[in-house]
Protein backbone atom coordinates (compact mmCIF):
# COMPACT_ATOMS: atom_id res chain seq x y z
CA UNK A 1 0.00 0.00 0.00
CA UNK A 2 1.50 3.91 -0.76
CA UNK A 3 0.79 6.54 0.97
CA UNK A 4 -0.88 8.29 -2.24
CA UNK A 5 -2.12 6.64 -5.52
CA UNK A 6 -3.46 8.93 -7.92
CA UNK A 7 -6.18 6.57 -9.35
CA UNK A 8 -7.37 6.15 -13.15
CA UNK A 9 -5.44 8.67 -14.79
CA UNK A 10 -4.30 9.20 -18.66
CA UNK A 11 -0.47 9.29 -17.27
CA UNK A 12 1.98 10.29 -19.60
CA UNK A 13 5.15 8.37 -20.08
CA UNK A 14 8.05 8.16 -21.97
CA UNK A 15 6.55 5.53 -24.92
CA UNK A 16 3.13 7.39 -25.05
CA UNK A 17 0.12 7.76 -22.38
CA UNK A 18 -1.52 5.00 -20.99
CA UNK A 19 -4.54 4.83 -17.82
CA UNK A 20 -3.19 3.67 -14.98
CA UNK A 21 -2.49 4.36 -11.44
CA UNK A 22 0.50 6.27 -9.42
CA UNK A 23 1.54 4.99 -6.31
CA UNK A 24 3.60 7.59 -4.52
CA UNK A 25 5.76 6.88 -1.18
CA UNK A 26 7.95 9.67 0.41
CA UNK A 27 6.91 12.36 -2.48
CA UNK A 28 8.17 10.12 -5.01
CA UNK A 29 6.72 7.91 -7.99
CA UNK A 30 6.99 4.48 -6.28
CA UNK A 31 4.72 2.66 -8.82
CA UNK A 32 3.08 3.12 -12.01
CA UNK A 33 0.15 0.47 -12.92
CA UNK A 34 -3.20 -0.47 -12.61
CA UNK A 35 -4.88 -1.62 -9.18
CA UNK A 36 -2.79 0.19 -6.90
CA UNK A 37 -3.97 1.27 -3.65
CA UNK A 38 -2.91 3.93 -0.79
CA UNK A 39 -3.43 5.16 2.39
CA UNK A 40 -5.09 8.59 0.18
CA UNK A 41 -5.86 8.61 -3.18
CA UNK A 42 -6.93 11.31 -5.88
CA UNK A 43 -9.66 10.10 -8.55
CA UNK A 44 -7.89 11.76 -11.79
CA UNK A 45 -10.31 9.57 -14.29
CA UNK A 46 -10.66 11.41 -17.19
CA UNK A 47 -7.75 13.46 -16.80
CA UNK A 48 -3.96 13.75 -17.68
CA UNK A 49 -1.29 13.52 -15.61
CA UNK A 50 2.09 14.42 -16.43
CA UNK A 51 5.68 15.76 -14.97
CA UNK A 52 5.69 19.18 -13.88
CA UNK A 53 7.49 21.39 -16.53
CA UNK A 54 10.90 22.69 -15.79
CA UNK A 55 11.51 26.27 -16.55
CA UNK A 56 15.39 26.16 -17.15
CA UNK A 57 15.69 30.43 -17.72
CA UNK A 58 14.07 32.52 -16.01
CA UNK A 59 14.79 36.04 -14.24
CA UNK A 60 13.03 36.36 -10.57
CA UNK A 61 14.23 39.24 -7.82
CA UNK A 62 17.59 40.12 -9.67
CA UNK A 63 19.73 43.19 -8.97
CA UNK A 64 18.44 46.45 -10.44
CA UNK A 65 20.51 47.65 -12.81
CA UNK A 66 20.01 50.64 -14.68
CA UNK A 67 16.35 51.42 -13.13
CA UNK A 68 15.79 48.13 -14.34
CA UNK A 69 14.03 44.91 -12.31
CA UNK A 70 12.11 42.33 -12.58
CA UNK A 71 8.36 42.01 -11.77
CA UNK A 72 8.60 38.65 -9.49
CA UNK A 73 10.22 37.97 -7.08
CA UNK A 74 11.02 34.16 -5.64
CA UNK A 75 7.36 33.71 -4.43
CA UNK A 76 4.97 35.86 -6.89
CA UNK A 77 7.40 33.83 -10.01
CA UNK A 78 7.12 30.40 -8.34
CA UNK A 79 3.62 30.69 -7.74
CA UNK A 80 2.91 31.23 -11.29
CA UNK A 81 4.76 28.66 -12.66
CA UNK A 82 3.51 26.52 -10.26
CA UNK A 83 -0.43 27.46 -11.56
CA UNK A 84 1.42 26.99 -14.91
CA UNK A 85 2.30 23.37 -14.51
CA UNK A 86 6.28 24.15 -13.98
CA UNK A 87 7.22 22.73 -11.18
CA UNK A 88 11.38 23.86 -10.52
CA UNK A 89 12.61 26.55 -12.18
CA UNK A 90 16.32 27.77 -12.96
CA UNK A 91 16.88 31.40 -12.58
CA UNK A 92 20.45 33.48 -12.73
CA UNK A 93 22.06 34.29 -9.23
CA UNK A 94 22.75 37.70 -10.95
CA UNK A 95 25.39 39.70 -9.69
CA UNK A 96 24.83 43.03 -8.82
CA UNK A 97 27.68 45.90 -9.55
CA UNK A 98 31.18 44.55 -8.39
CA UNK A 99 29.19 41.78 -6.36
CA UNK A 100 31.30 37.93 -6.72
CA UNK A 101 29.59 35.22 -8.51
CA UNK A 102 28.96 33.62 -4.89
CA UNK A 103 27.70 36.49 -3.69
CA UNK A 104 25.33 36.35 -6.16
CA UNK A 105 24.28 32.94 -5.43
CA UNK A 106 24.26 33.80 -2.05
CA UNK A 107 22.01 36.59 -2.69
CA UNK A 108 19.91 34.48 -4.70
CA UNK A 109 19.21 31.64 -1.70
CA UNK A 110 18.45 34.14 0.97
CA UNK A 111 15.78 36.07 -0.96
CA UNK A 112 14.53 32.36 -2.23
CA UNK A 113 14.71 30.98 1.55
CA UNK A 114 11.17 30.27 2.57
CA UNK A 115 9.76 32.10 -0.19
CA UNK A 116 9.92 29.83 -3.05
CA UNK A 117 6.91 26.84 -3.57
CA UNK A 118 8.61 25.10 -6.06
CA UNK A 119 11.82 22.96 -6.74
CA UNK A 120 14.68 25.49 -8.00
CA UNK A 121 18.36 25.52 -8.65
CA UNK A 122 20.41 28.42 -9.64
CA UNK A 123 22.38 29.16 -12.65
CA UNK A 124 26.36 31.28 -11.86
CA UNK A 125 26.93 34.37 -13.83
CA UNK A 126 29.95 35.78 -14.35
CA UNK A 127 30.81 39.42 -15.32
CA UNK A 128 34.10 41.86 -14.90
CA UNK A 129 33.07 42.56 -11.36
CA UNK A 130 32.77 39.17 -9.96
CA UNK A 131 36.65 38.63 -8.55
CA UNK A 132 39.61 37.81 -9.84
CA UNK A 133 39.12 34.60 -8.34
CA UNK A 134 36.76 33.40 -10.54
CA UNK A 135 38.04 29.94 -11.00
CA UNK A 136 37.97 29.46 -7.35
CA UNK A 137 34.58 30.75 -7.11
CA UNK A 138 33.41 28.21 -9.76
CA UNK A 139 34.94 25.15 -8.28
CA UNK A 140 33.30 26.37 -4.66
CA UNK A 141 29.70 26.83 -6.19
CA UNK A 142 30.27 23.28 -8.00
CA UNK A 143 30.89 21.87 -4.55
CA UNK A 144 27.50 23.38 -3.80
CA UNK A 145 25.32 21.99 -6.26
CA UNK A 146 25.48 24.73 -8.97
CA UNK A 147 26.44 23.55 -12.36
CA UNK A 148 25.67 25.79 -15.20
CA UNK A 149 27.26 29.66 -16.16
CA UNK A 150 26.02 32.54 -18.08
CA UNK A 151 28.44 34.94 -19.68
CA UNK A 152 27.61 38.29 -21.30
CA UNK A 153 29.25 39.15 -24.79
CA UNK A 154 27.78 42.80 -24.76
CA UNK A 155 26.44 45.18 -21.81
CA UNK A 156 27.99 47.32 -20.09
CA UNK A 157 28.81 45.75 -17.02
CA UNK A 158 28.21 42.47 -17.89
CA UNK A 159 30.14 42.04 -20.43
CA UNK A 160 33.31 40.35 -19.86
CA UNK A 161 36.89 40.09 -22.15
CA UNK A 162 38.22 37.41 -23.95
CA UNK A 163 40.48 36.33 -21.35
CA UNK A 164 37.85 36.11 -18.86
CA UNK A 165 35.64 34.22 -21.00
CA UNK A 166 37.89 31.28 -21.95
CA UNK A 167 38.97 30.80 -18.01
CA UNK A 168 35.36 30.32 -17.75
CA UNK A 169 35.02 28.36 -20.56
CA UNK A 170 38.13 26.11 -19.52
CA UNK A 171 36.20 25.53 -15.60
CA UNK A 172 33.06 25.21 -17.12
CA UNK A 173 34.76 22.13 -18.98
CA UNK A 174 36.86 21.03 -16.15
CA UNK A 175 33.71 20.57 -13.64
CA UNK A 176 31.21 19.56 -16.32
CA UNK A 177 29.04 22.63 -16.29
CA UNK A 178 26.70 23.69 -18.97
CA UNK A 179 27.76 27.30 -20.47
CA UNK A 180 24.93 29.89 -21.96
CA UNK A 181 26.59 32.93 -23.33
CA UNK A 182 24.55 35.90 -25.04
CA UNK A 183 26.46 36.20 -27.74
CA UNK A 184 25.63 39.54 -29.67
CA UNK A 185 28.56 41.70 -31.11
CA UNK A 186 28.78 44.40 -28.88
CA UNK A 187 30.87 46.82 -31.66
CA UNK A 188 27.75 45.87 -33.88
CA UNK A 189 25.07 46.78 -31.39
CA UNK A 190 26.99 50.21 -30.36
CA UNK A 191 27.10 51.45 -34.13
CA UNK A 192 23.64 50.54 -34.64
CA UNK A 193 22.49 52.87 -31.69
CA UNK A 194 24.41 55.79 -32.74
Amino acid sequence: MHELVIKGGRVALDDGWAECDIGVDDGRIAAIDKGLSGQKSIDAAGRWVMPGGIDAHCHLDQPVWGGAGNADDFYSGTISAAFGGTTCIVPFGMPGQDMTTIGAIDRALERAAGRAVIDYGLHAVVTMGTGADVEAQLDALAGRGIASVKLFMTYQGFAVDDDLFFKVLDAARRLGWIVMVHAENDAAIRRTRQ
